[in-house]
Order: structure tokens, then C-alpha cells, then sequence
């Protein structure tokens, strides 16, 4: 029974630690609620629903599975952002420059992504539907003029 004690106990307590691995820095999240500014952070999974970050700077930033449902990202930088499993559903991305960055599966249903950049941005299995991207600018630098979606599909 001691034997196996000393080989299970430690395990699962390595099993049950490797989730806290997995999630966001403290102290980046705690700067970025502060400043709005949080370049180069490890946000991943940290939940920033219903929050207003107008001008937001997260430049390199690592939001793996962060959830921005409903939250104001207007004109936010999140050039560069690993931007995997994020969900922006229902946020507001209106003039924001998502360039250079790496999606997905992320979710964009029903966001207002209105003038949006994402210019050499990495996009696999995007979720898109009832998006409004008018205006935004898609991988090749064109300029979209469709209201919903469509103009995000259609340059994948």
C-alpha cells in the first residue's frame, strides 16, 4: 500500500497541477484590467467578457481560448496575437488591427468587425456567421464591401 502511495499520490498530483500550466499569467491580467496594455502577455483562457477595452494593446499577446464575448475591442491592437480558440462572439472589433495574427477555430459570430484588419493573418476554421466585416481588410489587403460575413468567407 506505501508503495503504491508514493507512486499514485505523486502522479496525481501532477496530473491534477498540468491544467494550471495551461492558463492565463495572474499578473498579465491583472496589468492588462489595469492598463490596457499588456504586450507580449499570456492571456490564455482568461474569461474578459462584457469588458469595455477601447485601444487595448495586446500586441503578441497569447489569448488561446480567451473569451471576449460582448466586450468592446474597439480599435485594439492585437497584431500578432495567438488568437487559437478565442472567442469574440458578439464583441465589438470595429477598427481593430488583428494583422499578422493566428486564428483558429476562432469564433466571430455575430461580432461587429467593421473596418477590421487582419492582413496576413493565419485562418483555420474561422466561425464567421452573422459577422459584419464591411469595410475590413482581409489577407490580400483588399477592402471588403459586404455587410455580413461573406467578404470574411470569401477571401479565406
Amino acid at each position: 500500500m506505501k508503495i503504491f502511495c508514493h507512486i499514485l499520490c505523486p502522479l496525481l498530483l501532477i496530473l491534477g497541477c498540468s491544467s494550471i500550466v495551461y492558463a492565463f499569467n495572474p499578473t498579465h491580467l491583472e496589468r492588462f484590467l489595469k492598463t490596457n496594455h499588456c504586450a507580449k502577455c499570456d492571456l490564455r483562457k482568461a474569461d474578459l467578457s462584457n469588458k469595455k477595452f477601447v485601444f487595448a494593446d495586446l500586441y503578441k499577446a497569447n489569448l488561446k481560448g480567451a473569451i471576449f464575448k460582448n466586450s468592446d475591442l474597439t480599435r485594439a491592437t492585437l497584431r500578432g496575437a495567438n488568437l487559437t480558440d478565442t472567442d469574440f462572439s458578439e464583441a465589438i472589433l470595429y477598427n481593430a488591427d488583428l494583422n499578422m495574427t493566428k486564428m483558429i477555430r476562432t469564433n466571430f459570430t455575430s461580432a461587429d468587425c467593421r473596418k477590421m484588419l487582419y492582413y496576413k493573418a493565419t485562418k483555420i476554421d474561422v466561425v464567421s456567421d452573422n459577422a459584419n466585416f464591411e469595410g475590413a481588410y482581409n489577407t490580400e489587403g483588399k477592402k471588403c464591401d459586404y455587410g455580413d460575413g461573406g467578404c470574411w468567407q470569401l477571401h479565406f
